[in-house]
């Protein structure tokens, strides 16, 4: 205490220090601490400017890198849980749309089936208005040309069906609904040829 720099660090008289020396003497407690961990610290830098500085940029690069890597990471993380999010969307508008799809198809059969039916019962007005539905709803022109057809039979308007089965075949060349309806409808006019054509 006696040699710090600064003066009012000192003993402010030498009947201050000689009191504290007659303490230590008889092992009584003195008024002279010992300097804090931050003031030994700052004599030290003062003392070590050169290493001191070292240290300090080295924690500061420490410090630097920490908060960049954790900035990094959280990036990475917040990228990673957007990603998840987006594919978990994904994954449910493409059940919501094969469900949406599902449903229609499964309108469009309940239309189909009452529109054979209206037609079955001779109601063909109501089976026409079946076909309407159907096309609002969406079902495919060529199935549409297959129900037409099916309508024109039950009618008993073999060449109006013998047309819409045709436009089906050719929209859908494979199916087999439309050439057995092609066949039987040939075979009711009585042309056994070509009903066994088809």
């Amino acid at each position: 205490k006696a040699i710090e720099k600064e003066p009012d660090r000192r003993y402010q008289s030498a009947s201050a220090m000689a009191d504290d020396l007659r303490r230590f003497v008889s092992h009584l407690p003195i008024t002279a601490k010992r300097s804090g961990p931050l003031a030994r610290a700052a004599k030290w830098c003062r003392r070590h400017p050169s290493v001191a500085a070292s240290i300090a940029l080295a924690i500061c690069l420490a410090t630097a890198t920490v908060v960049l890597g954790y900035r990094a990471y959280r990036a990475h993380h917040q990228r990673a849980l957007a990603a998840a999010r987006a594919t978990h969307f994904e994954a449910e508008l493409q059940s919501a749309q094969i469900a949406i799809d599902q449903a229609k198809k499964d309108q469009q059969a309940r239309i189909f089936q009452d529109a054979l039916l209206a037609a079955m019962q001779g109601d063909l007005q109501s089976a026409r208005a079946f076909v309407d539905q159907a096309e609002q709803v969406g079902a495919s022109p060529g199935r549409l040309h297959v129900l037409r057809g099916q309508i024109d039979m039950f009618s008993a308007d073999f060449e109006d069906a013998l047309v819409e089965l045709m436009s089906a075949v050719q929209l859908m060349p494979n199916n087999l609904a439309a050439h057995l309806l092609i066949a039987e409808t040939y075979a009711r006019v009585g042309n056994w040829e070509l009903s066994l054509e088809w």
